[in-house]
């Protein structure tokens, strides 16, 4: 089951998500800064997103270690993100559904440590 959080114009979402396991969640138009992130190792705050994104997707272009297909789907599951400047990812969720290559490549491309 997938749960969207979405606010208006960027407003800031107050929660406490220190016990939760964000399997199938979503963020959009929020501002995470008041938000308290999983505990769990499986789950990554990450912020300045926007601007990771576009340097990623700059990047992405001149990297010979991605087959075609790999490449779409990073540019798709990056540019999705290009709007926002915080984010909780859910590594061990990204994993089940795309392969531990993926997301390992998802994060090097946004210049982010998955731990």
């Amino acid at each position: 089951m997938d749960i969207t959080f979405e606010g208006i114009g960027n407003q800031k979402l107050i929660a406490n998500f220190e016990n939760c396991n964000l399997d199938g969640v979503r963020f959009v138009s929020c501002d995470l800064t008041q938000c308290i992130p999983p505990k769990s190792k499986n789950h990554v705050y990450v912020e300045q997103v926007s601007a990771r994104v576009k340097n990623a997707l700059t990047k992405i272009d001149d990297d010979p270690n991605l087959s075609d297909d790999d490449r779409k789907v990073l540019v798709r599951s990056l540019r999705k993100l290009k709007p926002v400047e915080q984010y909780i990812f859910n590594t061990a969720y990204m994993k089940k559904i795309y392969g531990d290559v993926f997301v390992e490549r998802f994060f090097s491309s946004l210049d982010c440590n998955m731990a």
